[in-house]
C-alpha cells in the first residue's frame, strides 16, 4: 500500500492512499485499514491498547465506538492522528453533507433546477459505480 504525507495541524503523518483506505468511510473501517496496512494483527493491537480482540473487532466493524482515551491509544499505536480517524472534520461525514449542506441547497431550488441536479447526480453515481467496479478487480 502506498503512503502519502498529510498535514494535521502542525503534525505531518504518513497515511495509506490505496483502495482499502479510500473505501474506508467510517471510524472503524479506517482503523482496520491502517492496522492492516501496517501488518499488525488485531490481537496484537488489542493487547497494546489494553482491550481484548473482540472489543477491537467490534470497534473496527462499527458495532461499538471507542472511548476518546482508546482512540488516542489506537492512533498512537498506528502512528497517525485522532483527527485522521475522525475524517479530519465532522463536516466530512456523509450524513452532514446529505442532511445539512445538500438539504439546505435543495430547499432553495425550483423544479427545473432540481431535475438538473437529479440528472447530474445520476451521472456521478454511474461514474462512482464504474470506479468501484474497477477497484474491486484489484482486491
Amino acid at each position: 500500500m502506498k503512503m502519502t504525507k498529510k498535514t494535521f495541524g502542525e503534525e505531518v503523518v504518513a497515511v495509506p492512499t490505496e483502495v482499502a483506505l479510500e473505501r474506508a468511510q467510517t471510524l472503524g473501517s479506517r482503523i482496520r485499514a491502517v492496522r492492516k496496512h501496517k501488518n499488525i494483527k488485531q490481537k496484537d493491537l488489542a493487547i497494546r491498547i489494553g482491550c481484548n480482540s473482540s472489543h477491537l473487532s467490534d470497534i473496527e466493524s462499527d458495532k461499538k465506538l471507542p472511548s476518546l482515551d482508546k482512540l488516542k491509544l489506537i492512533s498512537e499505536e498506528l502512528d497517525t492522528t485522532v483527527d485522521f480517524f475522525l475524517l479530519d472534520s465532522p463536516h466530512s461525514c456523509k450524513s452532514y453533507l446529505r442532511d445539512d449542506e445538500l438539504g439546505s441547497i435543495v430547499e432553495r431550488c425550483n423544479t427545473s433546477t432540481l431535475r438538473r441536479i437529479v440528472h447530474v447526480a445520476q451521472l456521478f453515481l454511474e461514474e462512482q459505480q464504474e470506479y468501484e467496479k474497477r477497484l474491486s478487480q484489484y482486491e
